[in-house]
């Protein structure tokens, strides 16, 4: 097995996360919670043997991301280091269980990169066709907004465990771009009539 083989193998989301933390080291001074608890659940949520991530990293909070997925899927990040106001801000570029400082105008062109596309039919990901989509929405009255489910049909394509990763975050971009705003409920998402969360949980214990 070839180094690059045993390192990959070693990484995971646990020391993917304490690498973060040693990288971070008293930067974050306030709402800790960011990182300690949203951006390891997110990291959590999301890892995949070679994903890639970009952390900002200011005196008083955090904006995490997977890349590499879609530009809508990392606005809020995006935002965050392109408005940041505080001078001693930093980027971080993790990925191969290292953390890695970058500067802005790299940042923006990773969030920038995308590897997925939604055409109004078809989810294609690194030029891959994985699941077709109808998205379904419906107005709460009491809340004023539309609560949404995207439904998926893999049309019988295999699908690794990455694939199910890109299609519950690209069902949040089809949402976002239907919504026009940031703030939407998150939507529903099935594959083939089933729930795709309890699809993730089972594909990442095995």
């Amino acid at each position: 097995m070839s180094q690059l083989a045993i390192a990959s193998a070693s990484t995971t989301s646990e020391s993917t996360f304490k690498t973060m933390v040693r990288a971070v080291g008293g930067l974050l001074q306030s709402f800790k919670d960011d990182l300690l608890v949203w951006d390891k659940k997110e990291l959590a949520r999301t890892w995949f043997q070679g994903a890639e991530y970009c952390l900002h990293v200011r005196k008083t909070g955090t904006a995490f991301c997977l890349l590499g997925v879609h530009p809508v899927a990392n606005e809020w990040v995006e935002a965050a280091v392109d408005t940041s106001d505080d001078p001693d801000a930093v980027v971080f570029h993790v990925r191969d269980g290292k953390a890695v400082r970058i500067d802005k105008v790299r940042a923006l062109e990773l969030l920038h990169d995308g590897q997925a596309q939604c055409d109004g039919f078809m989810i294609t990901y690194r030029g891959r066709e994985l699941a077709c989509y109808r998205l379904e929405r419906f107005y709460l009255e009491d809340k004023g907004k539309n609560r949404y489910e995207v439904k998926y049909d893999s049309r019988g394509n295999p699908l690794s465990f990455e694939d199910l990763i890109v299609l519950e975050i690209m069902a949040r971009v089809i949402v976002r771009k239907d919504a026009r705003s940031l703030f939407y409920f998150a939507p529903e998402v099935f594959l083939d009539g089933e729930n795709i969360y309890p699809l993730i949980d089972r594909k990442r214990g095995s």
